[in-house]
């Protein structure tokens, strides 16, 4: 268990890097903190279900995480004896929460810890009492599993929605903020205008799957048509290992859709370039839903003509 305002449980691990692009769907909590890891190892701490898993994302953490001098997958078992304030810890945290409508909510993130000292203690946990939260990457959306454990969303190239492909890019995202020495936050604005008047002529590519959490029951084409309703420009609607095959062969960069309903984040429409991991585009929208709305496309190219 993560101790942080609200409950965390330990889940799971994920990361990556490249030196460039704004921020977003990311928290970076400490500033100045490549200075902290930089000669350390990074651990990633291991759910079952991910160390079982390990081979399918562990060429992901060594391509991408390249800020540390190291990174390894541990159990959970042996973290307590494996703490040391050189080094830096991921755990995939998740955050339950009930809805109104029967089904149990659950909020993902990515969060990076550092032991404050050598002190070793029994429980395999952080907390801000005995570690320094150095920041996280808001995983997913509510996923509402409606009766399914954890666990069962947790297959060999993705968790929950997210794939090897998204992690990859919001894994560059994130250590991109780090290297930034800034502090960030996921409601951060960003508009970078010459990224996005290349849409008017390339495809914005998404995966319905991203859409859907109590919905999925719902008719996904005739959802996806309206959501793109006020879109003008071309886009292309393929599935989540479609998508993450194409960001991981990186051919040529292109840019995807990203959309992120969480309890902590809020409703999150977001473009990312497929290649940088850099989002060119992010705005926080206030709403007592969790659909996406037409609109918030149609607000996307506002201001950039």
């Amino acid at each position: 268990m993560v101790d942080r305002p609200k409950p965390f449980y330990l889940l799971g691990i994920l990361i990556a890097l490249f030196p460039i692009g704004l921020r977003a769907q990311v928290n970076v909590d400490y500033k100045n903190a490549i200075n902290r890891i930089k000669d350390g190892h990074t651990y990633i701490v291991g759910f079952t279900p991910i160390l079982s898993n390990k081979e399918a994302f562990l060429d992901i953490f060594q391509k991408y995480w390249t800020i540390t001098k190291d990174v390894s997958f541990i159990s959970p078992n042996d973290l307590p004896d494996r703490l040391d304030p050189a080094d830096s810890y991921f755990v995939v945290t998740r955050e339950i929460d009930g809805e109104a409508r029967g089904t149990e909510a659950v909020d993902a993130s990515i969060a990076l810890w550092m032991p404050k000292n050598r002190v070793l203690r029994k429980r395999k946990s952080f907390s801000n009492a005995t570690d320094n939260f150095i920041g996280s990457i808001v995983l997913t959306q509510n996923v509402h599993y409606s009766g399914r454990r954890i666990a069962d969303t947790v297959g060999a190239n993705s968790i929950g929605y997210w794939s090897r492909g998204n992690l990859k890019n919001f894994l560059q995202e994130f250590s991109a903020a780090i290297l930034s020495g800034k502090k960030a936050d996921v409601s951060d604005d960003i508009t970078d205008k010459d990224q996005l008047k290349l849409l008017q002529s390339q495809t914005l590519y998404c995966s319905p799957d991203v859409f859907f959490q109590s919905t999925s029951n719902r008719d996904k084409a005739k959802f996806i048509k309206e959501v793109f309703r006020d879109y003008p420009y071309p886009y292309s609607v393929i599935s989540i290992d479609q998508l993450s095959a194409k960001i991981l062969a990186d051919k040529e960069p292109f840019y995807y859709l990203i959309y992120l309903h969480n309890h902590v984040a809020g409703n999150v429409v977001a473009i990312m370039n497929s290649r940088t991991g850099q989002l060119i585009y992010s705005r926080t929208k206030s709403s007592f839903t969790d659909e996406i709305k037409p609109e918030y496309l149609k607000d996307i190219f506002k201001g950039v003509n």
